[in-house]
């Protein structure tokens, strides 16, 4: 049976310790950066420490479906502070492991 699992840690030395830890019990691959989880779009710049999140094509098939073109959509942007997101100052790092 396959496994996917998403990590996040705050530094490379904790992801590392994790990885190590794990592969000691499991056959894991790193994945690398995430791009989709459970169909919300990834879009992480470790640059700026910032992690973008959307939803834009279910949106659309929604939009879509039930007819709503002339709707007006905007978007809804939150203070990193409210959601816990990382910040520049405390960036966090993403990884996929998929485990066998």
């Amino acid at each position: 049976m396959d496994n996917d699992v998403l990590m996040g840690a705050l530094s490379d030395k904790v992801m590392d310790e994790t990885k190590e830890e794990l592969g000691s019990k499991h056959e894991i691959m790193d994945m690398e950066k995430p791009n989709k989880v459970l169909g919300i779009s990834l879009i992480i710049d470790e640059n700026n420490g910032s992690i973008t999140i959307h939803q834009k094509q279910l949106i659309e098939k929604v939009i879509t479906n039930y007819d709503q073109h002339k709707t007006k959509i905007h978007a809804t942007p939150c203070q990193r502070q409210l959601i816990g997101l990382p910040t520049k100052t405390n960036p966090v790092k993403g990884r996929v492991l998929h485990a066998r």
